[in-house]
This record gives structure tokens, sequence and C-alpha cells, in this order.
């Protein structure tokens, strides 16, 4: 019996474009900060969950690209930057409180990589000491 070599392509093509649906729900679910987008790509996610076999099923997201947190290695990099407007100008980003750099992340500029910053695994550790200590630093 011979290969069936159109029936193997047909599952390639579907792999691939289940694949980039899947990346579109996740990308759209973890860069996106409207509410009813991220319930909505979140059911979709369930729904597909919830055919798959669960050894499908995303046990980790990974994210990447410009909206993913930041390594150790860029947060540390990105510290050294100055801000370049507001109350803290000029001021290292290492040297402004996180409550600021918060505020500043809700602003249409410089949000990117401040963005990314603040979800660095590093300084989301730091953020969760601080609130734990009930601790105010503006």
């Amino acid at each position: 019996m011979g290969i069936d070599k159109s029936a193997i392509t047909a599952k390639v093509e579907a792999r691939n474009a289940a694949d980039v649906v899947h990346r579109l729900a996740m990308d759209e679910s973890l860069n996106h900060k409207n509410e009813a987008c991220l319930a909505f790509w979140r059911r979709v996610l369930e729904n597909v969950c919830a055919i798959l076999p669960p050894e499908y099923h995303p046990t980790r997201v990974v994210e990447r690209g410009p909206h993913a947190p930041m390594t150790d290695e860029d947060s540390k990099g990105f510290e050294n930057k100055s801000i370049p407007f507001g109350k803290y100008i000029g001021q290292q980003i290492s040297s402004v409180p996180l409550s600021y750099l918060c505020w500043l992340d809700d602003q249409p500029d410089f949000r990117r990589e401040l963005n990314r910053y603040l979800r660095s695994e590093r300084i989301q550790a730091e953020q969760e000491q601080h609130e734990a200590a009930g601790g105010d630093d503006e």
C-alpha cells in the first residue's frame, strides 16, 4: 500500500492553519487590555481545548514579540534609560517609583517598552514584594 501524499498534505495544512489560529488567539488575549476582547479569545481557547485530547492542551504560554515581557537582561538595560518627560524627566528608570511607571504605562507614548519591562519576571516579583509590604512609593 502506497503513501497517500494528498492526505499527508491535508493534515499538514490543517495543522499549520490550526497553529495560526492558536497563535492569533493567544496574541490577542495577551496583548489587549480590553476585557471583552480578552473574554472572547479565552472562550475561543476554552472551546478548542474542549475538543482536543489533553495532551494537546497548552500548558504554558510563551510570549514573544514586541509585547512580550522583557528578559532580566533587557529589563536591566532598560532601567539605565532616562525618563524622557514628565514628573521624573531625566531620571534613570531604575530610580523612578513603580507606581509612576505603572501610571506611565497607561499613557500612549513610551508604552510598549515600559509595558514589557513591567511584565518582566524580576519586576513582577519586586512589585509583589512591595505590595505585600504595604508600601506606597509616590
